[in-house]
């Protein structure tokens, strides 16, 4: 009975040990899923606006890349499709393969891609009829023009506030002639302000009495 017991709870931790393992496991494919996603994402920065540009080769048996010049941006891909057998794209000038790209010599229905990831002009050729047929093309590589920045719209000037004109002060009447000094005119303004009092009186009062 004792043994059973133990090796019961022996299977017991045992199968708990492996649905731990099991579980850690689920978890770990799961977190390196996620970050693959992330990483691819950040990877490519271009990939949600590259396009692919189609260059024919050798249409109709002609001995040419049909467009023969393509301008692209970086990150953008150009794909060859053969129209015709035994040709190549072959990166360089005839005669001088830089080694960017080399598609080989290919046949009618093949297809070569190859992503442009940095600016610049790019010659190329076919091996068998570069040189002695001009079958030549080349891919210009230029940066993507950025979108215009809005011109500020410019607020208008305010009106100035027109400044009123002030209102101009009465000049006091002159003094009566006889009285030279202010104090002679204070007084007179005193004599004036009682009823029945006028200046015209009082002047008439003092022209009389001082000549």
């Amino acid at each position: 009975m004792l043994g059973d017991r133990l090796t019961a709870i022996s299977r017991l931790n045992v199968g708990d040990h492996y649905q731990t393992v099991d579980t850690m496991k689920t978890y770990s494919f799961r977190a390196v899923a996620v970050l693959a996603t992330i990483a691819s994402f950040f990877a490519s920065p271009n990939s949600a606006s590259a396009a692919t540009i189609d260059v024919t080769v050798a249409p109709n048996g002609e001995l040419v890349f049909s467009p023969s010049t393509v301008t692209i941006h970086p990150g953008d891909t150009v794909r060859w499709t053969w129209a015709a057998t035994f040709h190549s794209t072959t990166s360089g000038v005839p005669g001088a393969p830089n080694g960017i790209w080399d598609s080989g010599i290919l046949n009618q229905g093949a297809t070569f891609s190859h992503t442009f990831n940095s600016t610049g002009n790019f010659p190329y050729y076919c091996t068998p009829h570069g040189g002695c047929c001009g079958m030549v093309g080349s891919v210009s590589v230029v940066s993507a023009t950025p979108s215009p920045t809005p011109t500020p719209t410019v607020s208008p000037t305010p009106s100035a506030t027109p400044t009123p004109t002030p209102t101009p002060t009465p000049t006091a009447e002159a003094c009566y002639r006889n009285f030279t000094t202010a104090e002679g005119c204070e007084a007179l303004n005193l004599l004036t302000t009682g009823a029945g009092n006028t200046a015209l009186g009082w002047r008439s009062l003092f022209l009389n009495t001082t000549g």
